[in-house]
């Protein structure tokens, strides 16, 4: 509290401090965008052996798109923001861009591509599977089609 809220307005003298805290809560809605800047040792080799690096580097973070800017977390974001909720990239883009981050459309469109490729095997594994299986869960619901047929009645 102010300084001069901490005292009583008729007589002047200082409220005490109380022993508790009156607390209470609310929900925010954070989103935060994150720069992670890995810094990997690197070691110079103190001996004269023949065949052996003179240099080493510890490995590199493991990447869905190898020498890419973007984690896999921000990559399993996008793709959920585009598939499960139905935002299209324009959308996407500008959400990121009112956080701070100004990506163009052809990193997206050409990420979401490498990631397609990647999932290939996967997709791959998933029709085979499907394909085998007794009982097809495909959507039944049919189409109606208005057509006129010599010597029937009705459509």
């Amino acid at each position: 509290m102010p300084e001069n809220e901490k005292c009583c307005k008729k007589c002047g003298k200082p409220y005490e401090e109380f022993t508790n805290t009156e607390d209470s809560e609310e929900i925010d809605w954070e989103v935060r965008l994150v720069r992670h800047v890995y810094k990997r040792r690197r070691y110079r080799s103190t001996c004269d052996c023949e065949d052996t690096p003179r240099i080493i580097t510890a490995p590199i973070v493991p990447k869905l798109i190898l020498k890419g800017k973007f984690s896999t977390g921000f990559w399993a974001q996008l793709i959920l923001e585009k598939f499960l909720f139905q935002r299209p990239l324009y959308r996407i883009r500008k959400a990121l861009a009112m956080e701070g981050l100004s990506i163009s459309q052809g990193t997206i469109t050409g990420g979401l591509k490498r990631i397609g490729e990647v999932l290939q095997p996967l997709y791959a594994r998933i029709l085979e599977r499907s394909r085998a299986a007794k009982h097809w869960h495909m959507d039944e619901t049919g189409w109606k089609v208005f057509v006129e047929i010599a010597g029937k009645i009705g459509f």
